[in-house]
């Protein structure tokens, strides 16, 4: 099971890396703000449901189902593996409750 943190980690710096202006829908949250964390997470609970269609602009793909032809996964420096062909299917309906 994929960790959200993960997931939600890699849309934005997906979206920061192409050095564009961020989307209208992606609410930025200022460091000196108190609540931080409430701002971090109600801002990634909004941006999931824009994501989850892809966003071309952004080079971002469609969440329903993501497509992962190849990944390689390294537990540590003895252990790791390679997965194939993989769609992972549900990342549309995450929802962040806490972030810490």
């Amino acid at each position: 099971m994929f960790n959200s943190k993960w997931i939600i980690s890699f849309v934005w710096i997906a979206v920061l890396c192409q050095g564009v202006k961020l989307p209208d829908f992606i609410n930025t949250c200022s460091r000196n703000d108190p609540n931080i964390n409430e701002c971090i997470r109600t801002s990634a609970n909004q941006a999931i449901g824009h994501v989850a269609d892809g966003l071309n602009k952004y080079r971002i793909p469609s969440l329903r189902p993501l497509k992962v032809p190849f990944m390689r996964v390294n537990v540590n420096t003895n252990l790791g593996f390679n997965i194939s062909n993989v769609e992972i299917s549900g990342l549309d309906r995450l929802h962040k409750d806490k972030v810490e």
